[in-house]
């Protein structure tokens, strides 16, 4: 960047950007528009990994171009401020400007400025600005815009408006586009864009993904231009000797965002999994990946299918690296279902960290979900991050980074849900990567911190049909901009693995200016959907497609399968735990899993424990951990007998083995997936009781499920959660794998690829005693699917080459909250978390149980909550079942929740925002015109309606 003298000209001199009411200071447009070219000058190499610089490179002609392109950007993204619009909203510096030489409209109303955002201005501005440069046509003005969207979005949202006041346009006195067009002219001289230089920016192809790119990176620089630490909000930019380039060198020193990551070349495979995980002989499936992945010319998705317990965990990161050194990525994405199986991936992640990042290195790092605050392991990475970037509030640093201490931090600056994206690991639910795909504000930030990293997803195969919408539309875009994904799954059903593939191909090709598809990348995509072999890993690029059946690691499991009668169920599971042995009982509601568990403790006379969604977040976190460290690979104390009633929740991502399980009838895929926890990992014959040396799986919640003539009929809770179709497909599957063999067992991994074909296929075969039922849930089904696709679209962005970016804000929505957008990504049911606390003697205060400092503090004061009391308080949160809020219930539950809101709350950090339910002394509470019950051993408990 070339830094420039003060302008000369008295009119832009008097231009203002920014002002302190509390002190009248105010500071220059001109020169808080050359801090951020400073500032972007500074980040172009250090923040863009070498992928995405690589991207604009190629759309403009060279990576110093690009970089030219984003100073500039900088260098205007505030033009549209000199406008009157803008320049009215505080008296004073209208008056300065009025001596100065400029005009103002006549008191136009506020509506009348709103309508003109200086967002607006500016990309009306930079159109008019540009347009002798081209000759006249449709194409040359849609690159025109592209370049000026991206300043009209830089706070996030593009602008809407099509009418423009005319006090703003066509009655707008002449000193104001003079003075525009002088700014625009001296950016161009900051960025040392010449004739030739905007000659090949206009020509180039401007794509949706480079637009994204762009947009985030200026709202970044914006951000840091705007910090009044580094950047004063007084007329500095007028003293001579005053350099941007100074300024913004110390603010991105003091910031600190961390060197990044250097990944390595992975060379030697053996030695890779024993340095980085201590595995010193890797599953045929695991080196096998890293091979397939040395093997790639190009970005690409690459599928990980393969029994659990064969280390698919270890194959994501282990693929990350290699794909990040190949690829020029600069940080990893792991995203899983749940939070709670997001916190022990943390843990994961941190611990191949330390065995990744070089000594003397140092990167940044973040768990990405609601609760994350609550995690010991990313708070302490936030402490540390905190030594690092103590500064005065001069911005001067306090604090020394010492990467030999803490070569992983939690940057400062990267909290928050805009920001997070940006630390170089991010580990996160599902939820933020699907908002990828979701028409929110401020949503090029997402994909410019997404767009740097490789993207690991765990569990692919646990996205149901309005889920896959925004994962499909996500992997669009991941290929458009060339970000390796590895996509892990135990179970994919053919359908959705070929609706995987062909996502990112229609991204990757539409980068390279192709057409998302054609009849032989189609016939290609349907074939390697149909392929029979398990394990298998396939990757997909815009231009190759390659598929390698690793050899089975030898590790067989055979799983003998039976059925008891809903009658008979805690009697056979009793019967079971009298033999010993660690036995899980899985039901696919809560509340069948708390009758089960209630009835289970008080006769079964074994140690019974209950996992599932509704407890408090704190106390889930903690039954979690103690269930992988007692029954984990490494467990040292592993039970004699122990019974674990849970929920789906057991089956995603956590590492636990039992002997035997008992469990509520599934889809096959995801039985396949639920089983594995059974004999998940080898261990002596005495580590097992004798008569559970070979693995045992009991199906309940239905009757008839492998034998009789009619259709078997499910509990009401197994088919609210699954329907009744994929479910009549599932037992059918299995009914004729029996016949077949004469048995009834189930080999993984040599059965899980038939079993799974068999069960999606478009036509299947079940009994003709069956069909008019299986006829009937098929349309069930179909028309679910249908309305689900429908309403999830609604929300969609558009795919990339279809459209400017400019509709991504157009519904005005906020991803920033994040029970709100999981809502959009996960199901459309609206789920609602509160706070639970108790009133007792007339005030309300935290839940008995907690520290005694803590449980006796009241907190419904109207002065506040102590802080240290709020966190704790804030750790009781709990989801209410979403069937509360159907219909007409969610008025009602909401209005119930809001009357018992505390004004106090809104001053914490902690409870600001949060609904808190206020259970009695019993413990109990009545919302939406259902009595709840909150145990601390069953979690919350709905007893019925409010009795009359």
């Amino acid at each position: 960047m070339k830094e420039q003298a003060a302008p000369q000209d008295r009119l832009v001199r008097a231009a203002w950007a920014k002002s302190d009411r509390l002190t009248d200071d105010w500071y220059p447009l001109w020169a808080h528009l050359q801090d951020a070219a400073a500032v972007a000058d500074l980040l172009f190499p250090q923040f863009l990994s070498e992928s995405q610089r690589t991207l604009l490179a190629e759309t403009f002609g060279s990576e110093e171009r690009a970089r030219k392109l984003a100073v500039w950007l900088g260098a205007v993204h505030d033009t549209g401020k000199a406008t009157s619009a803008f320049a009215m909203q505080v008296d004073p510096l209208r008056t300065r400007m009025e001596e100065a030489g400029f005009e103002f409209p006549n008191d136009p109303s506020p509506q009348e400025r709103r309508s003109y955002p200086h967002g607006l201005a500016g990309q009306r501005a930079i159109v008019q600005y540009l347009a002798p440069w081209v000759e006249e046509s449709r194409s040359n003005r849609t690159k025109i815009r592209a370049l000026a969207e991206i300043v009209g979005g830089h706070h996030g949202v593009f602008p809407q408006q099509t009418v423009i006041p005319p006090a703003f346009d066509l009655w707008e006195p002449p000193q104001w586009s003079p003075v525009r067009k002088a700014l625009l002219q001296r950016a161009d001289q900051l960025a040392e864009l010449d004739e030739d230089d905007w000659v090949q920016i206009l020509a180039a192809r401007i794509t949706e993904p480079v637009q994204a790119l762009l947009g985030g990176f200026l709202i970044v620089c914006d951000w840091i231009a705007s910090d009044t630490r580094f950047f004063p909000t007084s007329p500095l930019g007028a003293e001579p000797g005053y350099s941007p380039l100074v300024s913004a060198q110390r603010a991105v020193q003091t910031l600190n965002f961390g060197e990044g990551w250097a990944p390595a070349l992975v060379a030697d495979y053996s030695d890779y999994y024993e340095d980085r995980f201590a595995i010193a002989t890797p599953h045929p499936v695991q080196t096998d990946a890293l091979r397939v992945v040395n093997d790639l010319r190009e970005p690409s998705l690459v599928l990980v299918e393969a029994p659990t317990g064969e280390g698919k965990t270890e194959i994501g990161l282990s693929c990350a690296e290699a794909m990040a050194q190949q690829f020029g990525m600069n940080g990893l994405l792991v995203v899983l279902p749940t939070r709670a199986t997001t916190n022990a991936m943390f843990g994961r992640v941190l611990t191949w960290l330390k065995r990744t990042i070089p000594e003397g290195g140092s990167a940044t790092a973040t768990l990405a979900h609601g609760k994350a605050e609550f995690d010991e392991d990313f708070q302490e990475l936030r402490r540390a991050g905190y030594r690092a970037q103590m500064f005065d509030e001069d911005g001067s640093p306090r604090g020394v980074h010492d990467p030999g201490n803490a070569s992983v931090t939690a940057n400062q600056w990267f909290q928050g849900r805009k920001k997070n994206v940006f630390s170089n690991f991010v580990v996160g639910t599902v939820d933020q990567l699907l908002f990828t795909a979701l028409k929110s504000k401020h949503l090029t930030l997402r994909h410019l911190g997404f767009g740097s990293k490789v993207v690991v997803i765990d569990e692919v195969h646990a996205a149901d049909t309005f889920m896959q919408t925004y994962l499909h539309r996500t992997l669009e875009w991941l290929g458009a901009y060339g970000v390796p994904v590895v996509a892990l799954s135990a179970t994919l059903p053919p359908m959705q693995r070929q609706a995987l593939l062909a996502s990112y191909r229609r991204g990757a090709r539409t980068r390279m200016g192709q057409r998302p598809t054609d009849e032989q990348s189609t016939a290609q995509i349907v074939g390697a959907a149909k392929a029979p072999q398990y394990p298998l890993l396939t990757a997909i690029g815009a231009t190759r497609l390659a598929q390698v059946a690793p050899e089975q690691s030898g590790r067989v499991t055979t799983y003998r399968i039976s059925e008891v009668d809903e009658d008979d169920r805690v009697d056979a599971v009793i019967r079971a735990a009298g033999r010993g042995g660690c036995i899980a009982v899985v039901l696919d509601t809560v509340d069948r899993a708390q009758r089960t568990f209630e009835e289970l403790a008080l006769r079964s006379g074994c140690e019974v424990e209950l996992f599932h969604s509704r407890f408090t977040a704190e106390s889930r976190g903690i039954r979690e951990k103690e269930l992988v460290r007692r029954l984990g690979k490494d467990a040292s104390d592993r039970p004699k007998a122990m019974i674990v009633v849970a929920t789906q929740v057991i089956e995603a991502s956590l590492d636990v083995d039992f002997d035997m399980m008992f469990t509520d009838f599934a889809p096959t895929d995801l039985l396949l997936q639920r089983i594995g926890r059974v004999h998940r990992h080898a261990r002596a014959s005495s580590q097992r009781p004798a008569n559970m040396g070979e693995a045992q799986i009991v199906l309940t919640g239905g009757s008839g499920i492998l034998h009789g003539e009619e259709a078997p009929k499910f509990e009401k809770g197994v088919r609210s959660v699954y329907g009744d179709s994929l479910l009549l497909r599932s037992a059918a599957v299995l009914r004729a794998l029996f016949a077949e063999r004469g048995e009834q067992v189930v080999s993984i991994p040599q059965d899980v690829a038939n079993l799974i074909r068999a069960t999606y296929e478009e036509e299947s075969d079940v009994p003709p005693a069956w069909q008019e039922v299986f006829e009937q849930a098929e349309e069930k089904r179909a028309a679910k699917d249908s309305d689900q696709k429908k309403r999830s679209a609604a929300f969609s962005i558009a795919a990339p080459g279809t459209g400017h970016i400019a509709a991504w804000s157009a519904a005005g929505y906020d991803e920033a909250s994040e029970e709100r957008g999981a809502a959009q990504v996960r199901d459309a049911e609206l789920s609602v978390e509160v706070v639970l606390v108790q009133q007792r003697d007339g005030n309300v205060y935290p839940l008995p149980w907690l520290a005694p400092e803590f449980r006796d503090v009241a907190v419904d004061s109207m002065t506040g909550v102590d802080e240290r009391v709020a966190r704790e308080v804030a750790k009781c949160t709990v989801s209410l079942p979403s069937w509360l809020m159907r219909g007409s219930g969610l008025d009602r539950t909401l209005d119930d929740l809001e009357n018992c809101g505390f004004e106090g709350w809104q001053r914490s950090y902690w409870l600001k925002g949060v609904l808190p339910l206020v259970l009695d002394e019993e413990l109990r509470a009545v919302i939406g015109g259902q009595r709840l019950r909150y145990d601390e051993e069953v979690g919350l408990v709905v007893e019925g309606k409010e009795l009359a």
